[in-house]
C-alpha cells in the first residue's frame, strides 16, 4: 500500500495537471470552483479561531484591493463564501462540545434576547424566500447578502473561547490603521486627481482604504473603522492595557482619514460614538463632559472647514455657510419626494415613502416582503423582481427600506431590535466591575459601534449589503452575547 506522503504527492501532481489543463482551455471559473472546494475541505480541519482570523484579514485588507486590481465586483463574494465555512466549522465544533462533559462556563448564564432575535430573524428571511418562490438566481444573491456573516455570531455565542482569544479578535484594530496608509495615499494622490480630470464630482469617494468600493462604497466604513480604532485605543490606555502615545497617534490618524474623504456622517457619528462609549465617565465628571464637548465641537467645525476648502469649494460649488449646507443635506435626506428618475437616485425618506405608498404591496408582502434580494437594483448576477418594477430607481437606499421590501416589517423590527438590545446590554456591561479591564475596554468600543449602527439603519444599506460592516456587526453582537453568558465567571 503506498505511503501517505506518496499519495499526497500524487494528489498534488494530479491537481497541478488538472489546473494546467483548465487554464489552457480558459476554464478559469471551473478552476476557481475546484480550488474553492479543496480549500473548503481543508478548512474543516482548521481551528475555528484561525478561520475567523482568515475571514477578518480577507474582508478588511484583501478583498477590497483585489476587487480594484481585478476590476471585478465578484471578488466581494469571497468573504461570504469563507463565512459559510466558518459556520460549518463552528457547527462541527458545537456538536463536538455537546458530546463532551459540560463545564462550568456553559452553565454560567444565558445570552438573553440576542440568540432568540437572531434565530427568528434568520427564519423570517428563509420563510420569505420560500413563500415568495424567489427565482433561483435571486435567491442565491439574497441568501448570500443576508445570512453568511451571522456565522461569526454563532461561533462566538456557542463555542468555547478564552479571554485571551477574544481579546486578540479586537486589539489589532488600532494597528490595522497603519495598513490604510499606503492605500489612502495612493487613492488621494493618484485616483482622486485622475477622476477629477474626467470631471467626476464624486472623485473623493475613491478614498476607501483597503475596504473596497472604488466608487465610494466604503468611504464611510473608513471613517467607521477609525472611530472603532480610536475608542478602543483610548479605552485600553485608560485601563493601562496600552500607551497614551498609541491612543493619541490613533486619534490623529483617524481624523486624517476622515478629512481625506468626504463622509458627512462623521459630523454625527463621532459625537454619538464618544458619548455612548464613555457615557459613564461623562455623567459622573462634569469637567470631562465640558472638555469632551469642546473637543467634539472643534472636530465638527474643523472638519466642516476642511471639507469646505478641499471638497466643496474646490470643485466649483457655491460658498455657503455650514449651517445652510447642513439644512440642505437634512432636507434632502428626509424629503419623501426627492426622486431623480434619470439617475435613479432617491433620498432616504423617499425609499421608505415608496414602500408605504406602493399599491401592489398587500399585507402578506408587508409582513414578510417579496423575498431576499427582491429590491436589489444592481447586481452582477440578478436584479430583483421589485427593483425591475421600479427601474431605474434604487429603491433599497437604506437598510430599513431594503429589509421592508425583501423580508417585510417583521424582519425590519427584528433586525432593529437585535441591534438595540445588544446596545442596551453593552452599555450596562461598560460599568460592570465584575468584568476584567480587557473586556471593559473592548465593550466601550462595541457600544460605540452599535450606537453608530443604529443610525445606519436609516443612513445606507451597508448593514445588510457590505461585507466589512456586516462582519463588524456580527462580531459585536456575538461578543456581547458571549459576555452576557460568561459574566458570572469573569
Amino acid at each position: 500500500m503506498p505511503a501517505l506522503p506518496t499519495l499526497a504527492l500524487l494528489a498534488l501532481l494530479g491537481l497541478a495537471i488538472a489546473s494546467g489543463l483548465l487554464i489552457a482551455v480558459g476554464a478559469l471559473p471551473i478552476l476557481f470552483l475546484l480550488l474553492a472546494a479543496l480549500a473548503g475541505l481543508g478548512a474543516l480541519f482548521v481551528p475555528i479561531e484561525w478561520l475567523i482570523w482568515m475571514l477578518l484579514s480577507l474582508t478588511f485588507f484583501i478583498q477590497g484591493p483585489m476587487a480594484n486590481v481585478l476590476l471585478s465586483p465578484v471578488v466581494a463574494w469571497i468573504p461570504y463564501g469563507l463565512a459559510v465555512l466558518v459556520f460549518v466549522r463552528a457547527l462541527l465544533e458545537r456538536l463536538r462540545i455537546a458530546k463532551s462533559p459540560p463545564d462550568s462556563e456553559e452553565r454560567a448564564g444565558n445570552s438573553g434576547a440576542i440568540p432568540i432575535l437572531l434565530m427568528i430573524y434568520v427564519s423570517i428571511i428563509l420563510i420569505s424566500a420560500v413563500i415568495n418562490r424567489s427565482p433561483w438566481v435571486q435567491l442565491a444573491v439574497g441568501l448570500k447578502t443576508y445570512l453568511p456573516f451571522w456565522a461569526v455570531t454563532f461561533a462566538l455565542l456557542f463555542n468555547r473561547w478564552s479571554v485571551d482569544q477574544l481579546d486578540r479578535l479586537w486589539r489589532w484594530i488600532p494597528w490595522g490603521l497603519a495598513l490604510q496608509l499606503p492605500a489612502v495615499l495612493y487613492q488621494v494622490f493618484v485616483l482622486v486627481p485622475e477622476r477629477q480630470s474626467r470631471g467626476d464630482e464624486t472623485a473623493f469617494d475613491a478614498v476607501v482604504g483597503t475596504f473596497g468600493g472604488d466608487g465610494g462604497g466604503n468611504s464611510s466604513f473608513l471613517v467607521l473603522y477609525g472611530i472603532a480604532a480610536s475608542v478602543l485605543a483610548v479605552s485600553r490606555a485608560q485601563f493601562k492595557l496600552g500607551g497614551w502615545g498609541v491612543a493619541i497617534l490613533t486619534i490623529a490618524f483617524s481624523i486624517a482619514l476622515t478629512l481625506a474623504g468626504e463622509v458627512k456622517a462623521a459630523f454625527f457619528w463621532v459625537p454619538i460614538a464618544v458619548c455612548v462609549g464613555f457615557h459613564d465617565h461623562l455623567i459622573r465628571r462634569p469637567g470631562m463632559l465640558i472638555g469632551v464637548a469642546g473637543g467634539l465641537a472643534a472636530f465638527v467645525v474643523g472638519t466642516a472647514m476642511v471639507y469646505e476648502a478641499v471638497h466643496w469649494t474646490s470643485r466649483g460649488a457655491e460658498h455657503v455657510p455650514i449651517e445652510v449646507r447642513i439644512e440642505r443635506a437634512s432636507r434632502y435626506f428626509f424629503n419623501p419626494s426627492e426622486i431623480n428618475y434619470q439617475t435613479g437616485e432617491i433620498s432616504r425618506g423617499a425609499s421608505i415613502a415608496l414602500w408605504i405608498d406602493d399599491q401592489y404591496t398587500d399585507w402578506p408582502n408587508r409582513l414578510i416582503g417579496f423575498g431576499p434580494a427582491a429590491s436589489r437594483a444592481k447586481s452582477v448576477v440578478a436584479v430583483g423582481v421589485v427593483a425591475q418594477r421600479f427601474a431605474p430607481l434604487a429603491i433599497a437606499a437604506t437598510t430599513l427600506s431594503m429589509l421592508l421590501w425583501d423580508a417585510g416589517v417583521i424582519s425590519a423590527l427584528l433586525f432593529s431590535g437585535l441591534i438595540l438590545a445588544t446596545l442596551a446590554y453593552s452599555m450596562r456591561l461598560i460599568g460592570d466591575p465584575k468584568l476584567s479591564a480587557t473586556h471593559r475596554a473592548s465593550t466601550r468600543m462595541v457600544a460605540s459601534l452599535l450606537a453608530v449602527f443604529v443610525t445606519m439603519l436609516f443612513y445606507d444599506r451597508a448593514l445588510v449589503d457590505e461585507p466589512c460592516t456586516q462582519l463588524l456587526l456580527a462580531m459585536s453582537i456575538g461578543y456581547v452575547g458571549w459576555l452576557r453568558t460568561h459574566r458570572p465567571l469573569l
